[in-house]
């Protein structure tokens, strides 16, 4: 997964599919850390640690994460007792954000060469 897109994609989604405050903080904090994880399909975090950070109690925690699960943000299978819950983010990128970034890649790179050829 990529951030730059998955964020991108992100922000274009819930024009369509809207979120409250709280459930975008969330996501933003479970998609750094799941970049931080290294892209795991998979990963745990304790709820007391992500409302730690995000500053949301207990019960807007449990709320803004139900509401990711519905809409289709994310997937969360809850830990048994002592265990953190196994997140999964949703991967937003389309087959056509990648192609499309891959021309746009394409072009760049050939108008920066053919601009420094100029140059010489």
């Amino acid at each position: 997964m990529n951030y730059i897109k998955q964020v991108n994609a992100f922000y274009r989604v819930i024009q369509e599919n809207p979120l409250s405050a709280n459930a975008q903080c969330l996501y933003n904090y479970l998609l750094n850390k799941c970049s931080e994880f290294g892209w795991k399909s998979e990963f745990s975090i304790s709820n007391l640690v992500v409302c730690g950070i995000t500053s949301l109690s207990r019960q807007a925690l449990d709320r803004a994460r139900s509401e990711l699960v519905q809409k289709g943000y994310i997937q969360y299978k809850k830990g048994r007792s002592n265990q953190a819950g196994k997140y999964l983010i949703v991967s937003f990128v389309t087959q056509n954000d990648t192609q499309d970034n891959t021309q746009s890649n394409t072009q760049d790179n050939t108008q920066e060469r053919t601009h420094l050829l100029h140059i010489k």
